[in-house]
C-alpha cells in the first residue's frame, strides 16, 4: 500500500515496504464523490468512494460505498505497469 495510506493509517497497511519514497507521492485523481490514486513505485491503483454507478471498476458485486482503499485488479500483464490516472470529462 501507499506510503500515503500507511502515514494516514487508511486501511490497515503498514510494513511491506512497498510504497513510494516520502518524495515520490501517489498520483491522486477524484470524482465528485470517489477518489482513485496511483502508487508510482508499485503501479497499483488504489479506489474508494461512491461506487453506485461502477465508476471504480471493481465489478458487479462491488458495495455501492467503499469506505477503505481498494486495490484495483487492472489484469495487465507482467511487464505493463499503470502509468498514470486521469478523471473522465464527464465527470
Amino acid at each position: 500500500m501507499c506510503a500515503l495510506f500507511r502515514t494516514l493509517r487508511i486501511g490497515g497497511g503498514g510494513g511491506g515496504g512497498d510504497g513510494p519514497s516520502p518524495s515520490t507521492p501517489p498520483r491522486l485523481s477524484a470524482g465528485s464523490a470517489h477518489t482513485l490514486a496511483l502508487c508510482p513505485t508499485t503501479a497499483r491503483v488504489l479506489v474508494w468512494g461512491a461506487n453506485t454507478e461502477g465508476q471504480l471498476g471493481l465489478g458487479a458485486d462491488a458495495e455501492e460505498t467503499v469506505y477503505l482503499p481498494t486495490v484495483l485488479d487492472l489484469r495487465l500483464g507482467p511487464e505493463e505497469r499503470a502509468k498514470q490516472v486521469v478523471k473522465p470529462e464527464s465527470q
